[in-house]
Order: structure tokens, then sequence, then C-alpha cells
């Protein structure tokens, strides 16, 4: 389409004021549009203040993300912040060159409800978005990196409870820190999912544990898949990458001390393995009962002095068993997912491509 044509679309379409006045719903789900087009079609619907209540864009190819196509989420928010109730922008690479680093909201969305931001490049701050989104019930983010804002967390006062009911964090990575401030700010969570999340924070080199503190929430489901860690031991600091979760929950009934205590509930491991022609994937596997109570024990009598150790002459015993295999990495540490209640667990096992 030439710029004379286009022109000539939009001046029909602002001469007749009415135009997609009654348009409340809009599914975009072809990727050869996004391919072809020149933005004609979001000039005329911004021009013409469209009242959206709900839209789809969707430039994923055979469920993957294709990185040629940019879009910047804060500009179609801000557009039709009024009206939105839901919103699913999936498949883009957002902040492309020129745009900030962060996804961060320019105005307020009062009727917004049901926010799904997934593609490649996403960095978001959490608490910028839910703040200026408050009617949100359901938020879905993946793609990159999951963020707070660090004046958040160093505040003496005690944050606003937001009452986001669903939360669905996949294919990102966060600090460990981040899990704590969802916990109490986020309480009213019925539902979470967390999958293929790369988790980042210190760990307790006396007992080797990584912490994910989320006591806060009474939660009915969780689902769970593909949870890895990083941290870093000692002075010189030496990288360690941890592959094995801990779930864990408050006792049921009140105990005497004052002191909280916890029971496990499963013990988890991501491991890669061989599929095809160079091709490794990746999936997530509870642990048997032997296999936890060998993790269990481990970490009963685990010391700092153990970390770095490499465990060579166990390395090719295993032949890809993950129910062996893992034992060998015990020394690593493990990343403990502490929960307040949970009803019920599920373990999603889909495992992923890395090509």
């Amino acid at each position: 389409m030439t710029s004379d044509q286009r022109q000539t679309i939009i001046s029909r379409l602002q001469s007749n004021p009415n135009a997609f006045q009654h348009l409340e719903t809009f599914n975009l789900t072809d990727y050869r549009f996004f391919e072809h087009s020149d933005s004609a079609l979001w000039k005329v619907l911004c021009l013409l203040r469209v009242p959206f209540k709900h839209l789809t864009l969707n430039t994923t190819t055979r469920g993957k993300v294709d990185d040629s196509y940019s879009i910047y989420a804060n500009r179609i928010l801000q557009e039709f912040s009024k009206t939105f109730q839901r919103l699913s922008v999936i498949g883009f690479i957002y902040n492309a060159r020129g745009q900030g680093p962060t996804i961060e909201l320019s105005s307020y969305y009062p009727l917004l409800t049901n926010l799904c931001i997934n593609g490649s490049n996403v960095f978001l701050d959490l608490d910028d978005l839910l703040g200026k989104c408050v009617a949100l019930k359901q938020l879905k983010v993946g793609g990159k990196k999951l963020l707070i804002n660090s004046d958040t967390i160093t505040k003496k006062s005690k944050p606003q409870h937001h009452g986001l009911k669903v939360l669905t964090l996949e294919k990102c990575s966060a600090d460990a820190k981040v899990f704590n401030h969802i916990s109490f700010r986020y309480r009213s969570l019925k539902h979470m999912t967390l999958n293929t999340l790369h988790v980042m924070g210190p760990i307790c080199e006396k007992a080797g544990c990584l912490l994910l503190d989320m006591a806060q929430i009474l939660s009915n489901t969780l689902c769970i898949d593909q949870l890895y860690y990083s941290t870093e031991y000692g002075e010189f600091g030496i990288k360690c990458n941890i592959c094995r979760t801990l779930l864990s929950q408050l006792y049921d009934a009140p105990l005497s001390d004052e002191k909280k205590k916890f029971h496990n509930i499963d013990w988890l491991n991501t491991y890669e393995y061989y599929w095809s022609s160079g091709i490794y994937r990746r999936k997530a596997t509870k642990l048997s009962n032997k296999g936890a109570k060998i993790a269990y024990e481990y970490y009963q009598n685990f010391q700092s002095k153990k970390i770095g150790q490499t465990l060579n002459h166990g390395r090719l015993c295993y032949g890809g068993n993950p129910e062996i295999g893992y034992k060998y990495k015990l020394y690593r540490g493990y990343g403990e997912l502490r929960l307040g209640k949970i009803k019920d667990v599920n373990i999603i096992c889909v495992s992923d491509d890395n090509e």
C-alpha cells in the first residue's frame, strides 16, 4: 500500500465519525498480516478511538515467537486505556531499538481484568503494571524478565494488597526476592502457574538452600514445570546452576512454638535429555519416594565445604536416567518454593525444545 492510498483510506474513515464505534472485540491471529502490513490499520483505529474492550494480537508461528515483528505494548494500552477489559499480545519482540528496557504504563486502566503479554525481550515491572491495573484478576507474562521496583521493597510502609487471582509466569527469569514480594502484595492468588522459570538469588551455604518465600500465599492450585536456579558461592563468586526444587507448605495445625514450621510436599528435578539429531529437550519430573528421601537426608548434613565438588566419578554412570543422575549434582544445592497452603499441585511435565 502506497502512502497516498493509506492517506485516502484514513481520510475517508475520519470523515465518518461513526466508523467502528460499535467494534468492541478484535482478534488478529494471522502472522502474515504483520509481515505485510505497514500499520495503516493501527493508525486508523487509534485516530477513530475505537472503543475496544477485548483485543487479541498473536504473531506466533507453530507456537513459537518470531522476532521479526516488534511492538510497543505501552502505546496500544495507552490508546485504549479507558475501555480495555481484556488484552492479549502474543508473539512479538518488545522494547525494540529506541524504546526503554522495561514496559512501563503511562495511564491507568480501570476496567482491565485480563492481561497477557508473552513474546520476546519482555521486561515487565510487576508493581508498575498492577498499580495501574487495579481491577486486574488474571495476568500472564512470558518472554524475558519480571522485575519489581527497588523503591517498593525498601519502603518501610506495607504495600497495598492487590486482588489478583490468577498469575502465570512462563519462559522468563526473576530474582528470588520477587517471589517474596508477590507473596506479601498478591496474597489473594488462587491459581498460580510457574513454567520454565530461571530464578537468581543468594544461597544459604550452610543448608544449601535458595529460598523462594511465598508463605503468605493460600492458593487452590499450583501448576509447575522446569524451575532452575543460578547462584554464587563464596568470596570468589563462583557461579552454580541448580535444577532441584523442594515444594513445602505450612503445617495445618498451629504449633505451640512461635516459629512457623513447614513440611515437604514434593521434590522436583529439572533435567536435559537427548532427543534426536543434536536436539536436547528439558523436562521436569517428581522424584520418587526413594529419591526424595535421598535428597532430604543429604541436605540434613549439607556443609558448605562440599561446594565445588564435581563427583566426576559418577557423571557417566547413570546414562541420562534422571532418577540416578540427580544424585551427582546434589552438592550444588536446591531451591525451595515455600507456600502458606496449597490444595493441589500439578507438575506440567511438558518438554521444551532447545534447538
